[in-house]
């Protein structure tokens, strides 16, 4: 969502402070909506909406596809700034194969 809503503002030619102040959040909020470190709650988006004349289910993103959890585990992965090791990963594995009654 925050690639659309940067889009819509870049495309436009106005500032993340102009556009801030025409939905009525602080600039440091918006900043986060943008870089995606907090989800913005519907009024937003229903807002932002409106001014680029946008349905909204534009700016809602579409659920995802699950992905197999050994696909999953082979790409890098970490906890708490902590890469976990493959070790890990292999008892994240057992784990969910026992929660689903296959051990």
């Amino acid at each position: 969502m925050q690639d659309m809503i940067r889009a819509l503002r870049v495309s436009s030619g106005i500032s993340q402070k102009e556009l801030a102040k025409e939905l009525f959040v602080s600039r440091t909020t918006y900043q986060k909506f943008e870089r995606g470190e907090y989800d913005p709650p519907l009024s937003f988006i229903l807002a932002l909406s409106e001014f680029f004349q946008i349905d909204p289910k534009r700016l809602i993103p579409q659920r995802q596809q699950p992905q197999e959890i050994e696909n999953v585990l082979q790409t890098p992965l970490s906890f708490r700034n902590q890469e976990i090791t493959v070790s890990e990963k292999m008892k994240i594995f057992l784990f969910i194969r026992s929660l689903k009654g296959e051990l």
